[in-house]
């Protein structure tokens, strides 16, 4: 049985803050020291139609250690393996689980209080990597509306961007794909684009659209229409 991995990170400096921007940071402060910026997560899924149809058997189980918290997955092997992590999610896991084990609401609160967060499931073909984002997403543009609703802003925006690294290539999701004008030729690709580093430091990636939705129901429509542009292509490890 395999497994896809959380990994969470806040880090960036923090912009001038109001006097009640700084209450919230203090109550989230135990996610600021360099100790504390990446939170590691390990969700096991179950056995999937083909695994169970074959007679295959869970050789991953997630359970606690000595001091009572569920941060530890053994792997049953020729030898015996255990790993600790911050968090370990057993099968039954559900979205509300993942996002309590994923710090969500720290990390929006973190975001709204001028500093990046980023979320990333990771783990090979057919771990449940889009499953587990997937199901997290909601909760998370939930919790981002109703941040920025409460928050003592004048002003507050929330902007959409969707892409996909497929084939070496960056995509933009949110542009719908060219035409097919000739059945003679092979379908027109989308076009790929392009990363640069600013001068300001980072990397940004030319041409990608933003789209700013209104509400938490604008956002979801955003990321469904994205979603429905992801290349999927057969494996063996999921047929």
């Amino acid at each position: 049985t395999s497994f896809a991995r959380c990994v969470l990170g806040a880090v960036s400096p923090p912009t001038v803050p109001t006097n009640k921007t700084e209450r919230r940071r203090r109550r989230a402060g135990k996610m600021t020291t360099p100790a504390a910026a990446v939170k590691v997560v390990v969700r096991i899924r179950p056995l999937n139609a083909y695994e169970q149809r074959d007679g295959d058997t869970p050789i991953v189980r997630a359970y606690a250690g000595d001091d009572g918290r569920q941060n530890r997955v053994i792997v049953d092997g020729q030898r015996e393996e255990t790993f600790e992590y911050a968090t370990s999610l057993s099968e039954t896991a559900n979205e509300c689980d993942v996002a309590k084990a994923a710090n969500a609401q720290q990390l929006v609160q973190r975001v709204v209080d001028g500093r990046n967060a980023t979320v990333l499931a990771y783990g090979q073909t057919a771990a449940g990597k889009t499953h587990t984002i997937d199901g997290l997403l909601p909760t998370v543009i939930d919790r981002i509306f109703k941040a920025t609703n409460e928050g003592d802003f004048e002003t507050s925006e929330v902007s959409v961007s969707y892409l996909e690294i497929y084939n070496e290539q960056v995509r933009d999701l949110l542009v719908p794909a060219p035409v097919q004008t000739d059945p003679d030729r092979p379908p027109p690709q989308p076009k790929a684009l392009n990363l640069q580093n600013r001068l300001q430091g980072g990397v940004t990636v030319v041409g990608l659209s933003e789209r700013k939705p209104r509400n938490a129901l604008e956002a979801k429509r955003v990321l469904k229409e994205g979603g429905e542009r992801r290349a999927a292509a057969a494996t063996a490890m999921n047929d």
